[in-house]
């Protein structure tokens, strides 16, 4: 089954307004925009896990900018271009390299979720953010683990669901996200706050960014 790129494309927009919110909230800057907040923005060590859309655009100017993404046959560490090969589940990044850490809809495609989380929990200073949204069900009392993965092996446990990301439209959903999420942060380590909107203008229009502070040293 696949998510319409409509959709796809509509929540996409919606999504980067606001965490685009919630990144000049967070660094305490008075911009109405990104981009009109990069100079604050450049105070920060920032890690964007993307490659492509408005967020990236802006902070893809700045220095103290990161931004990666991940590919199978490069090694992790390595830079194709200005992009960064990386897996959120093995960082190469140093303990405490970052103030603030983007995901846009980046977990549901991750084999082990929680690994990815205590890895950016890891590179983060502490006091540092972890700003992120991921498709999030109000319904869903627990989260589902709909695949898995081993090595190069992927086991079904429910009927595979594809959404279209960039240039490939067949990216494996592996988890779908439920009201037991908060908590596994908290278990990591992070204090949770929540922004949350509706868009009625869309099908499937609720958007939550969760907004995650590293609350303590490793």
């Amino acid at each position: 089954m696949r998510e319409t790129t409509v959709c796809q494309s509509c929540r996409a927009k919606k999504r980067n307004l606001d965490v685009a919110k919630v990144l000049l909230k967070v660094i305490g800057s008075g911009a109405s925009s990104i981009l009109d907040g990069l100079e604050d923005l450049k105070k920060f060590r920032t890690y964007l896990l993307e490659s492509c859309a408005a967020i990236y655009n802006v902070l893809s100017k700045s220095e103290n900018t990161i931004c990666s993404e991940f590919w199978y046959d490069v090694p992790r560490g390595t830079c194709v271009g200005n992009i960064r090969c990386e897996d959120v589940q093995n960082l190469t990044f140093s303990d405490g390299s970052f103030d603030i850490v983007i995901t846009q809809d980046v977990f549901e495609y991750v084999p082990d979720p929680e690994s990815g989380f205590r890895e950016i929990w890891r590179v983060l200073k502490t006091g540092g953010y972890h700003i992120f949204t991921v498709p999030y069900s109000r319904s869903l009392v627990k989260s589902v683990t709909r695949a898995t993965r081993k090595e190069d092996s992927i086991s079904h446990i429910l009927p595979p669901v594809y959404h279209g990301i960039n240039d490939n439209p067949n990216v494996l959903v592996f988890t779908d996200f439920g009201l037991d999420l908060p908590q596994l942060l908290e278990a990591i380590g992070f204090e949770i706050e929540t922004y949350e909107d509706e868009h009625p203008d869309y099908a499937g229009g609720y958007n939550i960014v969760f907004i995650c502070r590293k609350k303590r040293a490793s």
